[in-house]
């Protein structure tokens, strides 16, 4: 049986927690994770430091490799599912602390020099906004709680993070190429792990052809990606690196061009990834303090210039168009639609988009903050999806 997931929480699916009992094969998951809870606090007080390093030697840049990527994933969705379990035991300050964690988790990523590594932290994030948002359905905070907690994402920068690690991409990529030009033999040894491939060849590659490599590399990313971000205005322009990603894509394989292609990452994709993630962090934020208006005045506010003095409201806006974020109260009050235009920018009215598999597909649609819905309304809702799949998977089955 395959590890459950966390529910698709755009949607407004529960973590399905009878797939997890029957999984780890108890019906106390709280009990079960709860024999863990010496390890599980010693790694919450950690979380809660200001500064974070992982056993990693950068010396070797590109090929230090991420080894604890695995186990900040695994500790994320301890924690998270953990939270669940006390959100559906109507523990909230119990799992109010685990959420933190969750994103204390997340937080400790920030410094880490990889594209890779701020992407596994978008993942992670999701995890723990899943779980915030089910806490938020079911009502567990309290109104100082539910503070606290967008007080906590206000401390998340994802989408600059990966940014920043960005030029660390360029100075990794620039520095192995340069080793490659100084000694190719040990070089390619490195990179292939000793794979046995005669790299006698290299010695008869000219030095200026990986200098020209070099050269254009830095151009790009000095000339195109960099200047893609405004850490100011807390803009991205995607529209832009996507052009960039075009332009390698077009470029002729030559040996003036193989290594610049070759260490030259997703741009658009990736960074588009993070842009979304942040906008759903600070979504959340907002849906905090809806939250606590709701509880005081029976209803949603009809502007968010109702809530400006709660956390994280007045930063909020389009990560790409710099616009305020689309904001409509729903249903006399007692419902909101809460969206940014996304990558596309264009209103699509607060419809998100979804691949082919059902995943969330943050390349088009609008990046959407799911309005609330009654645990009995997600339950009902995952037990349609769930037959649905059902019944897709014996038609397929009958097919074969």
């Amino acid at each position: 049986m395959s590890e459950p997931g966390f529910g698709l929480w755009w949607q407004g699916e529960a973590v399905p927690l009878d797939e997890w009992r029957a999984y780890l094969g108890t019906h106390d998951v709280l009990g079960f994770l709860n024999t863990h809870a010496t390890d599980m606090a010693e790694i919450a007080s950690a979380s809660r430091l200001p500064y974070a390093r992982f056993n990693v030697d950068y010396e070797h840049s590109v090929l230090a490799g991420m080894p604890y990527l695995p186990a900040m994933r695994s500790l994320s969705r301890l924690f998270a599912l953990r939270a669940a379990a006390q959100i559906e035991k109507g523990d909230g300050t119990a799992a109010l602390a685990d959420v933190i964690t969750v994103f204390r988790l997340v937080h400790a990523l920030r410094d880490e020099p990889f594209i890779l590594t701020h992407l596994a932290a978008n993942a992670n994030a999701t995890v723990g906004l899943q779980v915030m948002r089910e806490g938020l359905a079911r009502g567990v905070w309290s109104d100082a709680e539910l503070t606290t907690l967008a007080t906590e994402l206000a401390q998340l920068n994802l989408l600059g993070n990966a940014m920043r690690g960005l030029r660390a991409e360029l100075a990794f990529s620039t520095e192995l190429m340069e080793r490659l030009g100084n000694d190719p033999e040990a070089t390619l040894a490195r990179m292939t792990n000793g794979g046995g491939y005669d790299a006698r060849f290299v010695h008869y590659v000219p030095g200026g052809w990986v200098y020209r490599n070099m050269a254009l590399s830095a151009r790009i990313f000095l000339d195109g990606v960099f200047p893609s971000y405004d850490a100011v205005a807390r803009r991205v322009n995607l529209h832009q690196l996507a052009q960039v990603d075009q332009m390698v894509r077009g470029m002729e394989p030559g040996p003036y061009t193989i290594l610049a292609r070759m260490f030259m990452p997703g741009f658009y994709r990736a960074i588009t990834n993070c842009a979304a993630t942040q906008t759903q962090i600070e979504m959340a934020q907002v849906a905090c303090g809806l939250e606590v208006y709701r509880r005081a005045h029976g209803r949603y506010p009809k502007s968010l210039d109702n809530i400006a003095g709660f956390p994280g409201v007045r930063t909020l806006h389009d990560l790409v168009t710099g616009e305020a974020p689309r904001y409509q109260q729903r249903a006399d009050g007692r419902a909101f639609v809460l969206y940014t235009t996304g990558a596309d920018r264009i209103d699509n009215g607060g419809v998100v988009a979804l691949t082919e598999e059902g995943s969330l597909n943050p390349h088009k649609g609008d990046w959407v903050w799911p309005a609330p819905m009654t645990v009995e309304g997600t339950k009902k809702l995952n037990a349609q999806r769930r037959a649905l799949e059902l019944q897709r998977w014996a038609l397929a089955t009958a097919a074969r």
